[in-house]
């Protein structure tokens, strides 16, 4: 998992650094992250597919409460930095960390950018491949 490697870096440079990850409660990252112990916060989130169809009308709405609750932990935790590690549940906590003026970045580990790398790279400072 790339973000973990990430977060031991950073603690690595300086053990005060606060490291906050946030995924999604049927994600892997909801039982990695807290057995590496590092803090998660679960949002609700959902990719959207690539073809047209209902299921696609739902995950646009749960898009929209993911906005709303990435809004809360951005505002509540006031990060120095956001760093997306890809995948749809990065999508809107680093595009409203990107609206509120914090200093955004993603991390594309595929050979293929996903959708919501792709999206993001356009709003980010950087994307490390």
């Amino acid at each position: 998992y790339p973000g973990i490697s990430l977060a031991y870096e950073i603690k690595g440079r300086d053990i005060n650094n606060d490291i906050l990850f946030v995924g999604t409660k049927r994600g892997l990252e909801s039982k990695l992250v807290p057995r590496e112990g590092f803090k998660i916060i679960k949002i609700k989130a959902r990719g959207i597919k690539r073809k047209i169809c209902f299921e696609n009308l739902t995950a646009i709405v749960i898009f929209l409460v993911s906005l709303f609750q990435s809004y809360k932990i951005v505002k509540k935790y006031k990060p120095d930095i956001v760093f997306g590690t890809g995948g749809y549940v990065s999508g809107s906590v680093v595009l409203m960390a990107a609206i509120l003026g914090i200093p955004t970045f993603i991390h594309e580990q595929n050979v293929i950018p996903g959708i919501t790398n792709k999206l993001l790279s356009r709003i980010t400072r950087a994307t490390f491949l």
